[in-house]
């Protein structure tokens, strides 16, 4: 076998082989990995133009191409209710009522995952409120572009009749210019996302490109 370019030893190699998930060190020639194993079995492959990395037991792993992920907003969601698939009002408003009953001390209550058509009908604040009126009720769309608010969460917010916005965001507005409960874009939910335990931070590198600032304490 042809000698290798870049041996990596003493490392903790995640290979993604079932059959063999582990192993201590690799070998690349060119642009593709020759071989993976012990560091004796790359060791004929050095020759004297082989650079040799001592990993000092990191881990090594393939590379992860993603390309639309948000971490932190991904995980803070990990922690709401999911409502993926569940369609109708009985069924939403059971999960709700299911989900309410884990997490009792809850001030404000998150879900997402939600489709426009779920319920069979435009979601509005009023909606919302016949499933929950007492607390701010925040639902997420599954495409992270739309968020619908009850009216507890709009009036926390201040947002009722509405707020001038960047353009491309909006605050939807009735007839009688009182919000509907839908909030389209970040510059419009972000203001109901202030009322969760985050204040809505895991957010900000959407809208900004930046990290959180101020960043998330330890509990966040």
């Amino acid at each position: 076998m042809t000698a290798a370019d870049i041996l990596i030893t003493n490392a903790r190699i995640l290979t993604m082989d079932g059959a063999r998930p582990r192993a201590e060190a690799l070998a690349i020639t060119g642009n593709r990995i020759t071989r993976i194993g012990s560091r004796d079995d790359v060791a004929g492959l050095k020759a004297k133009h082989t650079r040799v990395i001592d990993a000092q037991m990191k881990t090594v792993m393939p590379g992860i191409i993603e390309g639309h992920v948000h971490l932190f907003g991904g995980s803070v969601e990990l922690d709401t209710l999911m409502l993926n698939g569940i369609m109708g009002f009985d069924a939403i408003s059971e999960s709700v009522s299911q989900y309410r009953k884990t997490r009792p001390k809850d001030a404000v209550l998150l879900a997402t995952g939600i489709i426009h058509e779920a319920f069979g009908e435009p979601i509005t604040r009023q909606l919302l409120d016949r499933i929950v009126a007492d607390i701010p009720f925040i639902v997420g769309c599954f495409d992270h572009h739309t968020m619908w608010a009850n009216t507890k969460a709009l009036e926390a917010a201040g947002i009722m009749r509405g707020r001038d916005l960047p353009v491309g965001n909006e605050i939807v507005l009735d007839g009688k210019g009182i919000a509907t409960g839908e909030l389209r874009e970040p510059a419009a939910y972000m203001l109901i996302q202030a009322l969760t335990p985050t204040g809505g931070r895991e957010w900000l590198g959407m809208t900004t490109g930046e990290n959180p600032n101020p960043p998330a304490t330890a509990a966040q």
